[in-house]
């Protein structure tokens, strides 16, 4: 079971929201803008095909979910399908991984896989991005769950980061999820 997007799921995502460009939309990335995620999901721009790095981050992740497990004790379990939010189906989210209840946590949780450099963590002073933390909360909002894990693997160094408990943001969660719907029903509806 290939863990690298199809065609057919690239296709698919011109129709909606995902975690991976809720950054970028709201202005706080540094690879795209929101105007660059409008054009490509309009078809204006093709989808850049994927790269030998986005490739490696796929194909990892069931190695990094697999040591995530054995370092910590807990289980986790991949995720086939979308969340999609109550009322705007236009607003999703692909985790890499569900965390199941164990040992030092309540309920099931989110596992965001992240493989980097480590000339990017150290440009950010060893701190992970923000577009980070929104896809992470953006997970969080529409899975209902209250925790996260947020796993590194730094490439270049072939370094596993210990893993980072990210707790849920309510306040941030309802301003992006505002926020998004505000900007799909100007942009990707009324043009």
């Amino acid at each position: 079971n290939s863990e690298i997007p199809t065609e057919e799921w690239v296709q698919e995502r011109q129709h909606y929201v995902g975690g991976s460009q809720i950054a970028a939309i709201l202005g706080e990335s540094s690879y795209s803008t929101p105007l660059q995620v409008w054009m490509k999901k309009k078809g204006i721009v093709q989808h850049q095909p994927s790269t030998p790095i986005t490739e490696f981050g796929h194909v990892f992740e069931p190695v990094m979910s697999e040591y995530f497990e054995d370092i910590t004790g807990l289980k986790t379990r991949r995720v086939n399908k979308p969340f999609v939010h109550d009322e705007h189906d236009f607003l999703r989210a692909n985790i890499d991984r569900m965390v199941l209840n164990g040992d030092g946590v309540e309920g099931t949780g989110v596992l965001e896989l992240k493989t980097t450099n480590s000339h990017r963590l150290k440009a950010l002073d060893y701190q992970y991005p923000d577009e980070w933390e929104y896809q992470v909360q953006w997970y969080l909002g529409l899975t209902g769950y209250s925790y996260a894990y947020l796993f590194i693997y730094e490439r270049d160094n072939c370094e596993f980061y210990e893993p980072i408990y990210v707790e849920r943001t309510e306040e941030l969660i309802e301003d992006m999820q505002r926020l998004l719907i505000d900007w799909w029903q100007t942009h990707m509806i009324g043009g």
